[in-house]
């Protein structure tokens, strides 16, 4: 049987875990509240297995005003990307133009990161994103909501 996963590389089953031990029987994972799961290798001949492998994709995003200098914002959030010290430089991060929405543009931010720093991360590029975009003046978009008074000539005042 082909090894398909080797310890400490995290893989979706039924049960999702980082592969603790591989036997001749069965392969055991460790899940993320730290509890053990032992799933028989003949339950996993055959299935689907996804094998994370050691680095992993996270997907950020922010949102813009419109009428922002997308090269200058751009800019700024390849700067903070590539500046955290857990992203990876190869493969290079995906940052772009993600959604035009009603109150702004959304930014897609796509950095490649080591499986164990992926939340960390996350958290370490949204907070430096804040800073810089707040030293830049670069403000989040207002929701623009509008409301409509349909009959109102029917309401009275009690007073």
């Amino acid at each position: 049987m082909p090894l398909v996963a080797r310890p400490r590389e995290p893989v979706v089953l039924a049960p999702e875990g980082v592969v603790h031990d591989v036997t001749l029987f069965s392969t055991v994972l460790r899940h993320a509240d730290l509890s053990i799961v032992v799933i028989p290798n003949r339950k996993i001949v055959g299935e689907i297995l996804h094998n994370f492998g050691t680095v992993r994709q996270i997907h950020l995003t922010v949102s813009v005003p419109h009428g922002s200098d997308l090269d200058a914002v751009l800019a700024l959030v390849r700067d903070v990307v590539t500046a955290n010290p857990r992203v990876l430089p190869q493969p290079a991060p995906v940052i772009g133009v993600g959604q035009i929405e009603v109150a702004g543009i959304r930014i897609g931010i796509h950095p490649w990161v080591q499986v164990p720093d992926v939340v960390i991360a996350e958290g370490e590029v949204y907070r430096a994103l804040i800073e810089r975009f707040g030293s830049a003046g670069i403000a989040a978009p207002v929701p623009l909501h509008e409301v409509k008074l349909v009959n109102s000539g029917g309401i009275k005042d009690s007073s």
